[in-house]
Order: structure tokens, then C-alpha cells, then sequence
């Protein structure tokens, strides 16, 4: 009876201490089991339909603990400028719902992706358990390493030519387009491009060795979704992480052979994938600065550049100027195209394509919701990082603002979808809140790195 007792405390006290149940308990499930969800929900297979679900019943979880006070308002900082700034984007967003072009639309989202208003309350929550985290340890981090390196592995193997999921599943793999547990090869991206950084972190400032080969096998992985905004991304990530490792003392020396070994490993891998998995890598790279010169030498008429994105971000703008305050409503940007464009996209492209996001996370939310829905998202963001900057000394916030970092790249070239976007609001909310990641991460480096901040 005695061991038995013995035990209880003991599973009780893992529970309170090192998942400060029940904040960090859901904001962990939601780190980690969100991307390798993929099961058949109401007779089809899909990404989105099952990672919505999740999110949502842990949502709504979360919100019943807070309304029966099992959770203070004050432990997920409710009150705080951020949290005001996210109710302020959070208002615009329910009123260009009301007065979308089609409401249900903008409510439930589009068939299949379900981006609408109703799956924002799940980010919305998802941001606050972020904010409630207390004392995160390394496992946390550890955690989404390895989901990450689950979905790269099945990346690799669908490139290999064995693919898990039946061809009817996604479209892209009927052209042999590796898209893992992910639906489309620029979420995928999106999602290795973020999580990257965790395994050099785990591997560098943590002396995993393991996460070396980690790292390697998600950034192959990256490499063969062939998503060329997640590849931005993620460059100009690690270009500003070695920056600041360089100017915090803690790559010097020896260690600084670190990066052109990285560098050169990489390489060689790029190549053995280009040769050996029959994938276009090479060209398909080339093809950023080629579009790049493209769009500097005939700006929004470079119709073509980015796979036709300079193209729709120009029809984007047009929707912007028809509905500048309250937007055309979330998931809404297929009607809008369709009432306003429809005969310009017919002569410019040939055909109708009628494209429902603007392929810019920025500027969707400005057709969707209106200018000052995007004035009140840059203000929220800015006021997180703000608020997590003074606290980059500390490795572990430091490569989780490197990972906000390669998201908010990423997103000039790509659209918000629950596969991906929970990452954004989740590190959001542990950035900004007040200690969300366990000192023992890492180390006080104040003294030491004092160039950091």
C-alpha cells in the first residue's frame, strides 16, 4: 500500500512540476502531436480535418478550465498589451465575418483546409496556453524535434517512392510530390523550415550528438518539398542565428568550423538528392533568383514570377482597394476574384484559376479582414517579440525566436493553414510570456554576451 502511495505522489508530482498541469500539459499535446496526426475523419483523408479537431477539443478544454477558474486569467496574462492587441485583431476578424461576401464561409473555411473564423478561436486559445507556460523544459523542445523528424522521415521515404498514404489522398503525390503528413509540399516546408532550428539547438547548445543527425535528415527533408519560401525562410534564419552565436561569444574558435562543415555537408547532400532521388533540386533553386530578377525588372507585371504569386498578389491589392476596411471575410478571397477578376485573370493567364489565398500571409489578411486587421497583427507580433528580446540571452529563447523568425519569412511567400500556423501562436504566446522556458535551458549568459541584445 505504502509503494503504491509512493508511486501516486510521485505521478502526481511529475504532472505539477514538470508539466505545470494543465498550461504546459496543452500546450506540449499541441507541440507535439499536431503535425504526425493523420488519421480518416467522416469517410475521407485528409491534413487538416483531424489537426482541427485536435486543436479544437483542446481548445475548448482550455476555455472551459478557464471559465470554471481552474485556470487564472492572470497565469495566461490577459491583461497584458499583447493580449489587448490580439482582442483588438481578434474584433476585426469577427466583424469582417459578419459582413463577409459569404459568412459560412468565412466561418467554417474552405472545404478541406477549414481556415475560417472558428478555427482562429483555436489559435486564439492556443496563444494564451503558450502565454500560461511555465518552466518548459528541454523535453519540450526535445518533443518537437522528434515529431519533426517523423514527418521528415516520411518525407524521405514517399521520395524513395514508398508512400504510406494511398495516392487518393493528395493530389501532389500523384505527381510524386512528397507532402508527409502535411497535405502540400509548402506546408511541409513551412513546418521543417520552423522546426529546424530545434535540432541544431538540442545538438549545439545541448551536446545531443543525435540531434546532428536529426538536423541532416529534416533539412533533406526540407529540401525535397522543394518549397522555395520555407528555403528563404530557413537561410535567412541560420544567416542571423550564426550572426548572433558570433556576436554572443558562444561560436568562436574551434567551434566556429561548426558552420562551413554544416555548410559543406549540406552541400554534398543536395547533390546526392539531386542525383539520386530524381528531384529537380537544383533548378528548382535557381528558379528563386530567376523570379527575383524577374520582379525587380517588371515589378507586378512579371505575371509568371513566384508561380504566378507576383500575379496574385497584384490581384490581392485590387481586393484590398474594393474593401479596405472590414476585408471581403476570412476564406473569401475566391468570391471576391471571381466578381472583380474573372475576365482579367481569363486574359492574362490564359484560363480561369481562381485563387482563394493571396499567397502572402500579410497581405491575405488585409484582403480577408481589412487594413486595420493588418495593422492590429503587426502590432500584436511586434509587441511579442518585444516582449521576448530582452530574454534572447538565454539559448532556448533565442532559437525559439529564431524559429518565429523563419516563420515570418516564410510567410511573404506563403498562406496560413492549421498544419502550420498553430506554431506561429504557440511560440508567440512562450515568447512573450513570462518564464516560459526553464532557466536550466540554457545558461545566463548577461554578462557574457553582452553585444546579444
Amino acid at each position: 500500500m505504502k509503494k503504491n502511495k509512493f508511486y501516486a505522489k510521485g505521478l502526481e508530482r511529475f504532472i505539477m512540476e514538470a508539466y505545470s498541469f494543465p498550461v504546459n500539459f496543452f500546450a506540449t499535446l499541441i507541440a507535439w502531436l499536431t503535425p504526425i496526426i493523420f488519421f480518416p475523419v467522416l469517410g475521407r483523408n485528409d491534413s487538416f480535418t483531424c489537426k482541427v479537431l485536435f486543436m479544437g477539443i483542446l481548445s475548448i478544454i482550455f476555455f472551459y478550465l478557464i471559465l470554471d477558474k481552474k485556470i487564472p486569467l492572470e497565469r495566461i496574462g490577459w491583461k497584458k498589451k499583447e493580449s489587448l492587441a490580439i482582442k483588438f485583431y481578434t474584433l476585426f476578424i469577427v466583424v469582417s465575418t459578419v459582413f463577409a461576401l459569404d459568412p459560412v464561409m468565412a466561418f467554417v473555411g474552405y472545404t478541406g483546409r477549414l481556415d475560417g473564423l472558428l478555427t482562429f478561436f483555436f489559435y486564439f486559445a492556443i496563444f494564451f496556453m503558450g502565454h500560461g507556460c511555465r518552466n518548459l523544459k528541454d523535453s519540450f523542445f526535445q518533443g518537437i524535434a522528434l515529431s519533426s523528424l517523423i514527418v521528415a522521415s516520411f518525407t524521405i521515404s514517399e521520395a524513395l517512392g514508398y508512400r504510406p498514404y494511398t495516392n487518393a489522398v493528395y493530389r501532389e503525390i500523384r505527381f510524386l510530390q512528397p507532402v508527409s503528413s502535411m497535405g502540400n509540399r509548402n506546408f511541409l516546408g513551412t513546418y521543417l523550415a520552423t522546426t529546424l532550428p530545434f535540432h541544431f539547438y538540442l545538438a549545439f547548445e545541448r551536446k545531443k550528438p543525435f540531434f546532428y543527425i536529426s538536423f541532416f535528415t529534416v533539412a533533406g527533408a526540407l529540401a525535397i518539398a522543394q518549397a522555395r519560401g520555407p528555403w528563404l525562410g530557413a537561410a535567412a534564419g541560420f544567416l542571423l542565428y550564426a550572426i548572433l552565436l558570433i556576436r554572443s561569444g558562444r561560436l568562436k574558435g574551434k567551434k566556429l568550423w561548426i558552420i562551413p562543415l554544416l555548410c559543406l555537408v549540406l552541400i554534398f547532400a543536395l547533390i546526392l538528392l539531386h542525383y539520386f532521388v530524381d528531384l529537380p533540386f537544383i533548378t528548382r533553386f535557381l528558379s528563386i533568383f530567376r523570379d527575383m530578377k524577374a520582379f525587380l525588372i517588371h515589378g507586378f507585371d512579371a505575371t509568371k514570377a513566384g508561380s504566378h504569386r507576383v500575379f496574385v498578389w497584384k490581384k490581392a491589392l485590387g481586393i484590398v482597394k474594393h474593401y479596405p476596411i472590414f476585408g471581403v471575410g476570412p476564406e473569401n478571397m475566391q468570391n471576391a476574384m471571381e466578381n472583380l477578376f474573372h475576365d482579367d485573370v481569363v486574359r492574362e493567364l490564359g484560363r480561369y484559376l481562381n485563387y482563394d489565398k493571396a499567397h502572402n500571409e500579410y497581405l491575405n489578411i488585409a484582403v480577408s479582414s481589412g487594413i486595420p486587421a493588418l495593422l492590429s497583427y503587426l502590432l500584436f507580433v511586434g509587441l511579442c517579440l518585444y516582449r521576448g528580446l530582452e530574454k534572447i540571452h538565454n539559448p532556448a529563447y533565442l532559437v525559439l525566436f529564431i524559429s518565429l523568425f523563419i516563420y515570418l519569412v516564410q510567410a511573404f511567400f506563403n498562406i496560413s493553414v492549421p498544419n502550420t500556423a498553430y506554431l506561429l501562436w504557440l511560440f508567440l504566446g512562450i515568447f512573450s510570456g513570462e518564464k516560459g522556458l526553464a532557466t536550466e535551458n540554457g545558461y545566463n549568459q548577461r554578462k557574457e554576451s553582452p553585444n546579444l541584445n
